[in-house]
């Protein structure tokens, strides 16, 4: 409530979903790099732009405990596997069906506890981040 200013950063509608169980509050570094964590078991749900697939980057930041972790996405019938190794970002193209909204789920081989890895007081379970979803023609 400083100064009654409100900002807004515009999301195009094909990058748009509806986080859910195990996804992770946006965060942003100063030079405005962004992410979100998942957990281990993660689902969110897009929104209803057109697309008949859907386009993710992971990435797995330097300091993580584990070299690399393999996440398996599912939209409906649909089922793809990526491997995200630590400090690459690496990018899936799901199809996924043409509904109103569809509901992604990832399960990821590891994760970790910041808190009793890394000896921070992060006491999230987290699997990758997530840079990036966007429903793609």
């Amino acid at each position: 409530d400083h100064y009654r200013v409100v900002s807004l950063i515009p999301v195009p509608l094909t990058r748009r979903y509806k986080p859910g169980k195990g996804v992770y509050p946006f965060e942003r570094t100063v030079s405005g790099k962004e992410w979100r964590w998942l957990d281990r078991h993660a689902e969110l749900e897009l929104s209803s732009a057109p697309g008949s697939s859907a386009a993710m980057s992971f990435y797995l930041p330097p300091d993580a405990p584990e070299e690399s972790t393999t996440v398996m996405v599912t939209a409906g019938a649909s089922k793809a596997q990526v491997t995200v190794r630590r400090g690459v970002a690496s990018s899936l193209r799901l199809p996924i069906p043409d509904a109103r909204s569809v509901t992604i789920h990832f399960d990821t081989a590891t994760g970790y506890v910041p808190a009793s890895v890394l000896g921070n007081r992060d006491p999230r379970l987290l699997a990758v981040q997530l840079l990036a979803v966007e429903r793609r023609p």
